[in-house]
């Protein structure tokens, strides 16, 4: 059980690491204006958290019947507590990227809007000089 749940820890810690990065390249890629890319990476961005669900999931299976003297005698309960508190500060991390993409993205939709009722009025403008009309 010990490996078990160490490995399990291991590898969320290491997907939410994986998940900053991925939210610091969907920054990089927004702030360059590459739709595409930033795209992509949302992409990836989500199948990386539900890869941590799954994780995290396994973990709570793993402890759900497993009574607190057993985890303090395997030496699990430290373990539990860093990692709570790694993910925690981790978390909080994310949310601060989300923010800022999210900041990012509207600036983007507004642009894009911006753009669209520039075309829509400027069709409005040429179309009284299209002459072919003219009966």
């Amino acid at each position: 059980m010990f490996d078990r749940a160490s490995y399990l820890i291991m590898r969320h810690l290491e997907f939410l690491n994986l998940l900053c990065e991925v939210s610091r390249l969907i920054i990089k890629y927004a702030t360059k204006h590459d739709v595409d890319r930033v795209s992509l990476e949302s992409a990836n961005r989500d199948k990386i958290i539900s890869i941590l669900i799954g994780f995290h999931d396994q973990i709570n299976q793993l402890f759900k019947n497993t009574t607190k003297e057993n985890i303090k005698n395997h030496g699990l309960d430290e373990i539990l507590r860093t990692w709570a508190l790694e993910s925690e500060q981790k978390i909080e991390y994310i949310q601060a990227l989300d923010t800022q993409i999210l900041e990012l993205l509207n600036q983007e939709k507004q642009k894009t809007k911006d753009d669209i009722q520039n075309v829509y009025l400027n069709r409005r403008k040429i179309s009284g000089y299209n002459l072919s009309n003219v009966k």
